[in-house]
């Protein structure tokens, strides 16, 4: 469905559309053309789960998901990293998965993954090695002004960036909580050196670390201590590789398990009597991110400066996990 959305993210001081320059003035135009579908008799046209979108189906801008069953609202934008994080605040946890500047976009890093690049979303945008540091203090400093004091920024990198990621992140005045070592099943093959078989999930909070706002939810998979508490340690040896095979694939994706995982122990569960947390990931790519938010009923706001995954985004959650769980048969009736 198109529909005439604002002109991009909302900016604090100045908004891109004086005209509406707020995210609750926006989201009323688009109830507004919904109830105008419905008067006009043509509401049964929309398909359960549809996107209400801002610009072409081919290079989309803003795109919002109207789900009926949902209380969970995802938004997507077109937008660098930085101009989304600097117009958002009150932001519960912040999931980035950043290019690691490793020239992906060039041959000789395409060939070193045995997998049929005509299966894979085009579009990455890779940040040139000389441009990184830059780079990093510019979004992460946006970060850090977008989350609620307790909130959570969780980057996850290789190995050879995560100090660039780290002194950035307390720099910008953010609190050091953790960095977790995550096996990863599938290591890119090195002649030079050992193989970078983990990733570095760097977490980072606004304030102190032991304020009660910051939310830590120990892994129910964590070994138990003598007393039979959870006895979370700083090592995840246990995420499956996630598997497409024979589906299109985004260049580089996260596994869900860990995103999940990642959003599960730092997020609150969705109560009944209390506002859903909200997930902010800048580097949208494969959509990993949004999926996660959406499944574990959290608020999610993403952006990409990709519009084809902007576009993988929206399919992949419409038709890979929302539709098939509408299409369930209910069990019992209320």
């Amino acid at each position: 469905m198109r529909t005439p959305l604002r002109r991009g993210p909302r900016r604090r001081t100045r908004p891109t559309d004086p005209q509406h320059p707020s995210d609750t003035r926006w989201k009323r135009r688009v109830r507004g053309v919904l109830q105008h579908l419905k008067a006009t008799g043509r509401a049964d046209r929309l398909a359960p789960g549809a996107w209400a979108l801002r610009g072409s189906r081919h290079r989309p801008e803003q795109l919002l998901l109207i789900c009926q069953h949902s209380g969970t609202r995802v938004e997507l934008h077109l937008a660098d990293a930085h101009d989304l994080l600097d117009t958002l605040t009150d932001v519960d946890l912040i999931c980035a998965d950043p290019p690691y500047a490793l020239a992906r976009d060039t041959t000789a890093a395409t060939s070193a993954y045995n997998r049929d690049a005509s299966r894979v979303v085009g579009g990455y945008v890779e940040i040139p090695p000389e441009d990184y540091l830059a780079f990093t203090e510019h979004w992460i400093q946006a970060a850090a002004r977008a989350l609620r004091p307790g909130g959570q920024l969780a980057t996850i990198t290789g190995p050879s960036i995560t100090h660039r990621v780290h002194t950035a992140a307390e720099d910008a005045g953010l609190t050091f909580v953790s960095k977790i070592a995550v096996y990863r099943p599938f290591a890119v093959y090195s002649t030079r050196r050992p193989a970078f078989a983990h990733y570095d999930l760097l977490i980072l909070c606004r304030g102190p670390q032991q304020q009660p706002a910051r939310v830590w939810n120990p892994p129910p998979q964590s070994p138990r201590g003598r007393t039979g508490h959870l006895y979370a340690q700083d090592w995840w040896p246990d995420i499956a590789l996630e598997h497409r095979p024979g589906q299109l694939r985004y260049d580089n994706s996260l596994p869900l398990g860990l995103v999940r995982r990642i959003v599960r122990c730092l997020t609150r569960d969705p109560q009944p009597d209390q506002p859903r947390d909200t997930v902010t990931d800048p580097f949208l790519g494969g959509g990993t991110s949004a999926i996660a938010a959406f499944l574990e009923g959290r608020h999610f706001i993403g952006a990409d400066r990709n519009p084809n995954a902007l576009r993988f985004t929206a399919a992949r959650l419409r038709t890979e996990h929302l539709l098939p769980a509408l299409r369930q048969p209910r069990l019992f009736t209320p």
